[in-house]
């Protein structure tokens, strides 16, 4: 067995042999809340809702901020981006809950899975 030199990014784990790589892959990483994006976001959340048809649960992808990533996906360089560290702060948070709409989430999130609820 060969003992070898590896480096990990500061914000996912990741591991790369080579420095550049890595350091690369941390300036891009969705973690690192540089890049804004909904992994590293106070506002990211699974919400679950109850489809009527099938009188069951679902559970989606949703933003506290209403911005649609059920479509989507992930976003990077969000303009209402708020870093987890900040999720705390109760004045920013109530805010944002008070407009929160998981309706238009969930509207897209059953769009895109039709297959699933027919």
């Amino acid at each position: 067995m060969k003992q070898i030199k590896a480096y990990k990014c500061n914000y996912c784990g990741k591991i790369y042999e080579n420095k550049d790589s890595c350091r690369a892959h941390e300036y891009k990483c969705y973690f690192n809340p540089r890049t804004k994006s909904c992994a590293s976001c106070a506002f990211n959340t699974i919400s679950t809702a109850r489809i009527m048809k099938d009188n069951s649960y679902i559970q989606f992808p949703s933003c506290l901020a209403n911005v649609d990533v059920s479509k989507l996906g992930l976003q990077t360089i969000c303009p209402k981006y708020l870093d987890r560290k900040c999720k705390n702060d109760q004045d920013i948070m109530q805010e944002v809950m008070s407009a929160y709409n998981p309706k238009i989430t969930l509207d897209s999130y059953v769009e895109k899975h039709s297959d699933l609820f027919g």
